[in-house]
Parts: structure tokens; C-alpha cells; sequence
């Protein structure tokens, strides 16, 4: 098994040598952290490490063969599913895994549907090459039942949908605001859940949350409707805080939660039926058919229907009519070294999903796969209860349509190093709305990023970006074009470095070796805001207390526009606002904040301002002072035409660090010997009680 350092170290990049270029709201730091920046909507790029079988980054068991079979004459559906069904009766282990089931090389024809109905089960064959005297070929006959699955795993249709709580057990979220790509969660009543709980956080699409992002931006079609795009999350409780009532969840939510137009809820959650620990192995699946447009055959190689922790591994699919590898009701899912080729149909809707996802199905991972004229791809098809989704490392050849979130909000799609080839389409990545195509898609996509995508016709292929209202999909890197142009005209989306390839070279890559190194960080706070008291010379900050496991929070300042920021205040863990002296800062300074942890810090806020003005030139000119040399060095003069009493000078920060006092002072000198170079607040007072506040730097 590779390890994660070497795998990174393999996909250095070979191009663009003698310049690296990064991206301005995500890049490593020193120690090789990621920092992530927000705009002012709280919209940054989301974790996706967790995606993945065991949730990203665990090794696919290696399985030990409990049966093996070799193919029959004529049809070889019940001699599988026979001995599929013996190994039911083995035990399980402690991993949860009952064995092997190989089928030896050979061509094994199959006119029904081969099911895998228990957990543990490991369906392998020899290689999923055409040799069948080298590889395991199933060859799917007929088309009885019409468009069927040639394997299935799990249940189609029954007892697998945990969108009902158990025994009733639900509680409301109260946090006011929770940005997409948090963890934590402040509830009502944490005292009915503990850690290592299954649960459900559901977000019901309401009116008014519906009317704020456009009813969908549906164009001639009919908006959507209360109800009609309601989000759901299959979660695990990692930690509880009964004291502030917050919940940490195994995985981010890929969308933001926000209590003024929706009342988001958890819910504990069964998974009858479900099945977990499966494998689909070294194996190709190949569907009969008359020709490329014939549509009388198989719809799918493989499907999944109610799984957790499961994987697909160096399987091929070809001539499918709808995917190669189709998931429902899915989560921790891995498909590696799989292909999707010749898909056997009509070019039109609803066919030609060589690798899909559909309704409730959440982090899966596509990784080092190929396919070949596809319509879409590389797809979600699951809608709002499709999420955190990543595409890493793979192909895809002759497509004839754009790689995308098909249809109806969904939430957090990776594509990360995806390399188009001979495509016949001009858009690759689709993150965007798509209007009235369809059945009313609109916006298809919200918190979608693509990475590094590149084509072997850069000049001609594009992905294309645009930003749902109140929300963000981004595109960075590659080298195609990016735009947020499309026959559905949008707001562009977030898009930097087109034609470029940005480090770290897979974002996938880089976020699950931070991860799995330990270096996680807080969830950032949220709707950060900055105003100016007048009346009382002062600026005051705020922001929503989101983490549970800071250390504290940082206050910073730029005077450069944000091109540099230095440190301007560190306040204890659970701080929600902060005040400060105006004097000295001006409407070019910008302020942010940080959740810190032990292992990192958080994403930063949107930099934003004040308004205020300059502290210097007003407020002590009113008074009639002035300030000389400034800068100065060791000795800083006043002039004042009012009689002073009293001085102060303040570190900004707000501490005290110098006090004095005189006796109607009008021309003074003070010492600035003890003081480090850097910025100061300085406040005079006269015998009338007047107080002027300024500042002044010391080099």
C-alpha cells in the first residue's frame, strides 16, 4: 500500500517548471498547511478528505478467498448467486468481513440480475481485461427484466432509506449560521445523542429559502417548490460539548444553514438493510448489445442500493446504458482503477452516466478511473441529497457533454486532475445552472470546485463557473479556459490561475494528508462583522462562536490593502466580539479574525472595513496638536495649543503601556526608549477634560 507522502510525491508536477503559482484563498503555508480564506457571503472551499471508503484515506481490506467457481455453460446467474448466497452463512469478523467469493478467468454469461444481499461479501474475479482466459468476463444477455442491473448490491427498493428518526429522536439546530464546510453544530438539546451516534441533519426547503436563491433560477420552467429540493446529511457524532449544546460530525455539511429563512434539525438514524464492508473486484462486465445506439439491453454494470463502506476496485463496465458504476443511498464509498467505456445507447437524456451518484448517496470517491463517450461522465445525479462527491486523478475520452452536477442543488463536487481527451463537446466541468434543461435543473451545483482540470485542446474546452446566489462553486488551475458564460446567464463564479497549474497539485491529495497527519483545524467563525461607533471613537468587531475545539481567536489588521496583516489581538476560546480605539486606523485598514487550534488555525474571515477615518490628522488637529517627528525614534514631541494634563499611550491591542501626567503642558518630549517599532495609539487630555486620540509609529 502506497503511503500517502509517496503517493503525493508521484504526482509532482512536470510541467510549469521554475514557477509555481498558488491560488489567493487556498494555499500551504510554511509548515505545509493548508489556509483557506472566505469572502464576505462565508463561502470557502470545503474539506472533501472525507470521501472515500471509512471515510478517506484507509486502505481497501485485503479479503481472503472463502469460495471460488468457475463458469458453467448457458446462463451463469443462479450459479453465482447460489454460491453468493452459501457465503451468507459465513461469519462475519471483526472488521465486519465474511470472505472472498473468486470467480476463476473465464466468460461467464449472465441473462438476469447478480445480487450481493449481506454485508462482508467480497465479489472478485482473476482481471478485467477482454482475455477470458486471462480475466473474469461476465457478459450480461437479454434485456429481461427490460434495463436491469447486472449486479446489484444491496436492495433496490426496500428498507434502506434513513431519512426517518428513530423512536422520533429529533432536536433543532440553534445555531444561527453555519457556513458550508463546518463540522459543528449547536443544537437544542444535545442529552439524547452520543459520540459514535448515526444521525441525520435535515434541511427542508422552505419558501423563504427557496426565494433567496431564486426558486432555483429555473428560467422558463416552473420554480421549484417548498419541499421539492430538501437536503439531507448521513453523519456520525465524533465529539460533544453538553455545556455549549455542539456537536462535531465525522463530515462537513456542504451547504450553509441559516436559521433567518430555514429551522434545520438532527435526527438519530437506523440503516435497515443496509450493507457495509462489500467489494466488487478484478472483474469486467460486458453488456451484449446490437450496436452503439441499441437500447434493448442492461442499464448498468454494477449498482449500489443502500451501502455504507464499500468499494469498487479495478472493474470495467462497457455498453451499459446508464453508468458503469451507478450509487443510491450510499455513503464511504471508494472506486478505484475502474473503467467506463462504450456506453451502448441514444445520445439524450438520461442515459450515458458512466460513473454516477444518485439521491442520498455522500462521500464517494472516484479515483484513477477512466471512461469514454459519456454524456455526463463524471455525474451527480442525486440532487439536494447528493453531496461531497470527489472525481481525483482520472480520464475521460470522447465525451460528449460536460462533466457536472446534473440537476437541483447539489452540494460539495470535487473534480481534481481530470484529463479530457478527443472530447466532442466544448464545456468539460459544468458547475453552473442549467436553467430550464431537463425537468427545471436550475442550479445544478453549490460549494463545487474543479482543480487542475486540463484537455488535449486547451484552446477549445472551457469550465464553466457560476455562482448561485449567496453561495460559490470556484474553478482554479489547469489549463483550459474559465468562464462564467453559458446559455443561462449567471453571476460568474469564483475562478483564478486558467491556464495555469496551481500547487498542491491535487487538492484531494493535499487536504487527506493533513488530515491523516493530525493536523485538522477549527471551524471558522462566521458572519464576521466590523462598524464604527462615532460617538464613542470606537471600532467595534463581531462574529458566530462556530467551533467547539478552539484555542482561541486571532484579530489581525492590514494597512496595505491586505497584502501583509499583523497580529492586532488574541482573545480566549468562545469570544464572539471585540472593541477597539479607532485613532490611528483609516478606511484603507481591513480586519479578519481566526479560529485557532492546536494543530492549525481555521479558515479566515472575509477581510473587510470599517470606514473609519484617519484618527491622526482630525481628531488631534481639532485640539490643536500635533505629533513630531512622525515616525520618530526614541523621542516622540507635542505641540499643543491647549494645555495638556494627562497622556496615555496604548499598544493596539488596547493595552496600556505608558502614563503620565503634566502640569499644563504645551510643548513636551516623552521617552520612547522601551518601546519596540511598531504602531501606537497615544490620547491627550487637557485641564478642561478634553481627550484627543491619535497615533503615531515608531521606527
Amino acid at each position: 500500500m502506497i503511503t500517502i507522502l509517496k503517493y503525493l510525491f508521484l504526482f509532482v508536477p512536470t510541467v510549469l517548471l521554475g514557477q509555481t503559482y498558488y491560488s489567493s484563498i487556498i494555499y500551504p503555508d510554511s509548515s505545509g498547511q493548508l489556509m483557506y480564506h472566505a469572502d464576505k457571503e462565508n463561502n470557502y472551499i470545503p474539506n472533501f478528505s472525507h470521501a472515500g471508503y471509512r471515510g478517506g484515506g484507509v486502505p481497501l481490506p485485503e479479503v481472503s478467498i472463502k469460495k471460488t467457481i468457475q463458469p458453467v455453460s448457458g446462463d451463469n446467474t443462479q450459479h453465482i448467486q447460489k454460491a453468493l448466497d452459501e457465503m451468507v452463512a459465513l461469519p462475519l469478523d471483526q472488521k465486519g468481513i465474511r470472505g472472498a467469493l473468486l470467480l476463476k478467468a473465464g466468460k461467464y454469461t449472465i441473462a438476469g440480475t447478480i445480487r450481493i444481499k449481506a454485508s462482508g461479501i467480497i465479489l472478485r474475479g482473476e482481471g478485467d481485461g477482454e482475455d477470458t482466459l486471462k480475466n473474469t468476463v461476465l457478459v450480461a444477455t437479454g434485456n429481461v427484466p427490460a434495463l436491469r442491473n447486472v449486479i446489484e448490491v444491496g436492495f433496490s427498493s426496500t428498507g434502506t432509506d434513513w431519512r426517518q428518526a428513530v423512536g422520533g429522536v429529533r432536536t433543532k439546530i440553534t445555531s444561527p449560521f453555519l457556513p458550508s464546510g463546518t463540522k459543528t453544530i449547536q443544537v437544542e438539546n444535545s442529552q439524547n445523542y452520543k459520540i459514535g451516534d448515526t444521525i441525520g441533519l435535515y434541511h427542508p426547503s422552505t419558501y423563504f429559502w427557496l426565494k433567496r436563491i431564486d426558486f432555483g433560477g429555473h428560467d422558463t420552467d416552473e420554480p421549484w417548490s417548498v419541499t421539492a429540493v430538501d437536503m439531507y446529511y448521513l453523519r456520525h457524532i465524533v465529539d460533544i460539548d453538553r455545556n455549549q449544546q455542539k456537536i462535531k460530525l465525522d463530515v462537513p455539511i456542504f451547504d450553509h444553514f441559516d436559521r433567518e429563512f430555514v429551522q434545520t434539525e438532527i435526527y438519530k438514524v437506523a440503516l435497515p438493510g443496509n450493507v457495509t464492508e462489500v467489494g466488487v473486484e478484478n472483474l469486467r462486465v460486458d453488456i451484449a448489445t446490437k450496436g452503439v445506439f441499441d437500447e434493448a439491453h442492461a442499464k448498468s454494470a454494477l449498482a449500489f442500493y443502500g451501502a455504507e463502506n464499500v468499494w469498487v476496485k479495478q472493474f470495467t463496465g462497457l455498453h451499459f446504458y446508464y453508468a458503469a458504476v451507478d450509487f443510491t443511498r450510499t455513503n464511504f464509498a471508494t472506486v478505484i482503477q475502474s473503467k467506463g467505456l462504450e456506453p451502448h445507447s441514444l445520445i439524450t437524456g438520461e442515459r450515458r452516466y458512466n460513473f454516477n451518484v444518485g439521491a442520498l448517496t455522500s462521500n464517494i470517491l472516484f479515483t484513477q478511473c477512466q471512461t469514454t463517450e459519456g454524456r455526463h461522465s463524471y455525474v451527480s445525479n442525486g440532487a439536494s441529497t447528493a453531496s461531497g462527491i470527489v472525481f481525483h486523478r482520472s480520464t475521460s475520452m470522447g465525451d460528449h457533454n460536460s462533466s457536472e452536477g446534473h440537476r437541483r442543488w447539489s452540494q460539495g463536487l470535487l473534480y481534481d486532475n481530470i484529463a479530457f481527451s478527443k472530447v466532442n463537446n466544448q464545456i468539460l466541468i459544468g458547475l453552473y445552472n442549467r436553467g430550464s434543461y431537463g425537468t427545471a435543473h436550475g442550479w445544478s451545483t453549490t460549494s463545487g470546485v474543479a482543480w487542475n482540470i486540463t484537455s488535449d485542446q486547451p484552446n477549445y474546452n472551457q469550465a464553466v463557473i457560476q455562482k448561485p446566489p449567496f453561495h460559490q462553486n470556484f474553478a482554479i488551475g489547469g489549463n483550459i479556459t474559465l468562464t462564467g458564460m453559458h446559455r443561462f446567464n449567471q453571476p460568474p463564479g469564483y475562478m483564478e490561475h486558467a491556464f495555469r497549474q496551481v500547487s498542491p497539485v491535487s487538492l484531494y491529495d493535499t487536504q487527506l494528508a493533513i488530515r491523516l497527519s493530525g493536523r485538522e483545524t477549527p471551524d471558522a467563525p462566521a458572519q464576521w462583522k466590523v462598524s464604527r461607533e462615532v460617538s464613542k471613537g470606537i471600532i467595534s468587531m463581531e462574529w458566530l462562536d462556530i467551533a467547539m475545539d478552539e484555542t482561541g481567536y486571532q484579530i489581525e489588521y492590514s494597512i496595505d490593502g491586505g497584502k501583509s496583516y499583523q497580529v492586532l489581538k488574541n482573545l480566549p476560546a468562545n469570544t464572539t466580539q471585540y472593541t477597539i480605539l479607532e485613532a490611528g486606523f483609516n478606511a484603507n485598514t481591513l480586519f479578519r479574525v481566526v479560529a485557532k487550534g492546536e494543530k492549525g488555525w481555521s479558515p479566515y474571515t472575509y477581510s473587510t472595513t470599517a470606514l473609519v477615518t484617519t484618527g491622526t490628522s482630525n481628531t488631534l488637529a481639532q485640539m490643536g496638536i500635533t505629533l513630531y517627528p512622525n515616525p520618530s525614534g526614541n523621542i516622540l514631541k507635542i505641540s499643543s495649543s491647549t494645555p495638556l494634563k494627562n497622556g496615555v499611550i496604548y499598544h493596539l491591542n488596547g493595552t496600556k503601556l505608558k502614563e503620565w501626567q503634566w502640569e499644563n503642558g504645551t510643548e513636551l518630549s516623552i521617552s520612547l526608549i522601551e518601546l519596540p517599532q511598531g504602531q501606537y495609539f497615544i490620547s491627550l487630555s487637557s485641564d478642561n477634560q478634553k481627550t484627543a486620540i491619535g497615533s503615531f509609529q515608531k521606527y
